[in-house]
C-alpha cells in the first residue's frame, strides 16, 4: 500500500508480489523418482524443482525459468520425461501464469493505473488511464454481444445459391455427358446443330474448292492400277 498522500487508498494500483504457486509438500511424492546426485552433472533436487516451477507460473517461458534457477531447457525436459507428475505440475504452472495475465488484462483495462501529473516541474498528482483496446477484448471474452458474428445469409431472395461441386475426372465427366445425350435423345430432343450454338452460319463466299481435297480411303491404293 502506497503511503503516498496523493494516492488515495482505494485507488492504490501497486501489484503485489506473485505468492508461491507450489510447496515443498506438494514435491514430497516424487521425491524417490528424482535422479541421484552425480558428479559433473546438475542435480535436480526437490528445491531446485520447486523453484523452477513458481518461476514458471511467474515468467510462463519454460527454458527462462530453468536457466534462472541454475537448470537448463535440456535437463528440466529430461527430468520431465522420467518424471510425469513434473509434466503435470508444468501444466499447472502455465495455467497459473495464464490466469496472473488475465488479472492483469483485467486491472489495466477496468482498475486502470496511475499516471504522475507535474506542473511546472512538481509532481501534483496522479491521473488514472484505462486501455480502451483491453477493455475490448474483455468485453468480447465475457460478454457474447460484444464478439464479432460471421454468419452468412442462407435467405437467398431473387437468386440462386450455388454451391460449387467437387471436381470429377475426365471418365466421369464423358460417362455423365454420355448419360445426358440419352436422356435428351429419348425425351425427343436432338443435339443442336454447331450454327445453333455458336450463332448464325458465315455466308461469306466458301474457298473450299481453293483447297487441294485428297480423297480418303480406308483401303491401301491398288498399286496393280499404277
Amino acid at each position: 500500500m502506497s503511503t503516498n498522500p496523493l494516492v488515495p487508498a482505494n485507488l492504490d494500483d501497486s501489484v503485489p508480489d506473485n505468492p508461491a504457486a507450489f510447496f515443498p509438500e506438494d514435491l514430497m511424492p516424487i521425491i524417490e523418482k528424482l535422479p541421484k546426485p552425480n558428479d559433473g552433472r546438475i542435480t535436480y533436487t526437490i528445491d531446485m524443482c520447486l523453484n523452477i516451477l513458481n518461476a514458471i507460473a511467474t515468467c510462463g517461458v519454460i527454458y527462462r525459468a530453468a536457466e534462472a534457477c541454475g537448470g537448463s531447457f535440456v535437463g528440466w525436459k529430461h527430468i520431465k520425461d522420467n518424471v510425469p507428475e513434473l509434466k503435470e505440475m508444468e501444466e499447472r504452472a502455465l495455467e497459473i501464469y495464464r490466469e496472473r495475465l488475465s488479472l492483469a488484462i483485467h486491472n489495466r483495462a477496468v482498475n486502470g493505473w496511475l499516471e504522475p501529473v507535474y506542473f511546472q516541474g512538481n509532481l501534483s498528482g496522479y491521473k488514472r488511464q484505462f486501455s480502451d483496446r483491453l477493455l475490448e477484448l474483455q468485453a468480447k471474452r465475457h460478454i457474447p454481444e460484444y464478439r464479432e458474428k460471421h454468419e452468412v445469409d442462407m435467405n437467398v431472395k431473387g437468386g440462386v445459391l450455388v454451391v460449387p461441386a467437387a471436381p470429377i475426372s475426365t471418365d466421369q465427366w464423358l460417362e455423365e455427358a454420355k448419360r445426358n445425350e440419352l436422356h435428351q435423345a429419348g425425351a425427343g430432343h436432338s443435339l443442336p446443330a454447331p450454327g445453333e450454338l455458336c450463332g448464325p452460319i458465315d455466308q461469306s463466299p466458301d474457298h473450299s474448292d481453293d483447297v487441294e481435297r485428297i480423297p480418303q480411303s480406308s483401303t491401301a491404293p491398288d498399286s496393280s492400277n499404277a
